[in-house]
């Protein structure tokens, strides 16, 4: 059996306003699932077009040679924050051969029917790909495959739910079947790869999507996380990006991860987690171990619209996390978020405030994204209100000049400069600068 994974090249935006743009990270997913299907001895081949530039050519030959064809619409990088913009990636594959391609990512997870009367593929599959992906290899019947959907003669077939994958079964991810060379994360550089030591969260924030995680949070072990940390460095990395949800979240692990990044500081690495799961010790001991970065998602600048959300830390916090994590030399990346609703002007206002005083390194700011099965989704729906305006007491014209005004804000000040100056790394200024640029224009 051949199995060719196919990620289409899409060049428009997660979000239509709030310019959330899609970014090539090493597709995670797949390589998971090429581990395991070449574990079952099936042959396997990834295109993966948002990195590679090849031939039309190539691609029909490869199509053409294919048993299977698994094609994604979101790879394990946009599990939390799909693509709204996907009519191009519906045109590429409704140029596949339909008999023999699958679709899987958060797309046809949330509404199976609408993107297989779209896109005409074989099947559907929902939520985590790796025990589906299995399943197929085997040559399981396609109604006994769970996880999966398909039509007959046009009516939804949802086979049950495919069981939560167990991580700590999972094989080495097949980065020998990618170019890490073509992978980069602006802030960091060249040869970025993607090591996920936990899948999950176990916070509740309404704008989350966590559709495509699960319940809770499941852990590797030690000995994965070792193996595969010298497996992604073998494999020609030059930076790591450890890309769980809230990476703090078990201090054990993260001290861990960082008595082995000590033995290969020439590798930089950056995580994502919140500003109430870092602490100085703690910090201390990441920087010294080559972090160089942490995104948090700070949100919003208003306690009434943390606490609406669910995300309820003070301020105060914040502020020290931030504080703690530039005192040890590490450079943060900020996110937050207008438009929620009920959400006033004064609010929003308040938001670009409080992101100038915690002076990030990188501020990012955007419109809230209402993804379906999210409570923000089903207290919009419960309202009756339009998904473009959901109630929101500022209008969506205003909103959206307000976002792009707050970058121009924000990344104008002398101060803020200053500071970039001062902590930006020669190798990387120009690299950086660009990307400021971009957040400008």
């Amino acid at each position: 059996m051949k199995i060719l994974f196919v990620r289409p090249n899409p060049t428009g935006l997660i979000a239509r306003v709030g310019r959330r743009h899609n970014r090539a990270w090493p597709p995670l997913d797949f390589l998971n699932c090429a581990a395991l299907a070449r574990k079952l001895n099936a042959k396997v081949d990834i295109l993966d077009l948002q990195a590679d530039n090849i031939s039309s050519d190539k691609l029909i030959k490869k199509v053409f040679d294919a048993t299977i064809i698994i094609v994604t619409t979101s790879a394990l990088d946009r599990w939390q924050c799909p693509s709204i913009d996907i009519e191009k990636y519906i045109r590429f594959i409704r140029k596949l051969p339909q008999e023999k391609t699958i679709l899987m990512g958060a797309h046809g997870t949330i509404d199976p029917k609408n993107m297989l009367q779209k896109t005409r593929v074989k099947a559907v599959i929902r939520g985590e790909p790796e025990g589906t992906i299995e399943d197929l290899v085997k040559n399981i019947p396609i109604d006994q495959i769970k996880g999966l959907s398909y039509l007959i003669k046009e009516k939804l077939q949802n086979n049950s739910d495919q069981i939560a994958v167990d991580i700590k079964s999972l094989p080495l991810p097949a980065y020998d079947l990618i170019d890490l060379k073509n992978y980069r994360y602006e802030l960091l550089g060249h040869g970025t790869a993607l090591i996920e030591t936990s899948r999950g969260c176990n916070f509740c924030c309404t704008f989350c999507f966590k559709e495509m995680y699960g319940n809770g949070i499941r852990d590797k072990t030690f000995n994965q996380i070792d193996e595969e940390i010298g497996h992604v460095i073998k494999s020609g990395a030059s930076s790591i990006y450890f890309f769980d949800l809230e990476f703090t979240f078990q201090r054990q692990k993260v001290l861990h991860v960082c008595k082995i990044m000590s033995r290969h500081l020439s590798i930089k690495w950056c995580c994502q987690t919140r500003t109430d799961l870092v602490d100085k010790i703690l910090l201390q001991t990441m920087a010294k171990s080559g972090c160089r970065l942490i995104h948090y998602g700070i949100e919003s600048g208003s306690k009434r619209i943390l606490s609406l959300i669910k995300k309820p830390i003070d301020f105060k916090t914040t502020r020290n996390a931030i504080k703690l994590t530039h005192a040890v030399g590490i450079k943060t990346a900020c996110f937050f978020l207008f438009g929620f609703p009920s959400e006033t002007y004064a609010e929003m206002k308040k938001t670009l405030v409080f992101a100038k005083s915690l002076n990030p390194t990188y501020a990012s700011f955007h419109i809230v994204t209402p993804y379906p099965k999210t409570d923000l989704y089903k207290s919009i729906v419960e309202r009756n209100s339009s998904i473009r305006y959901y109630g929101n007491t500022v209008k969506p014209a205003i909103l959206e000049r307000f976002t792009s005004r707050a970058f121009l804000s924000y990344y104008i000040r002398p101060r803020y400069w200053l500071y970039q100056a001062l902590r930006i790394e020669p190798q990387l200024w120009i690299q950086q600068i660009k990307l400021l640029l971009g957040f400008v224009k």
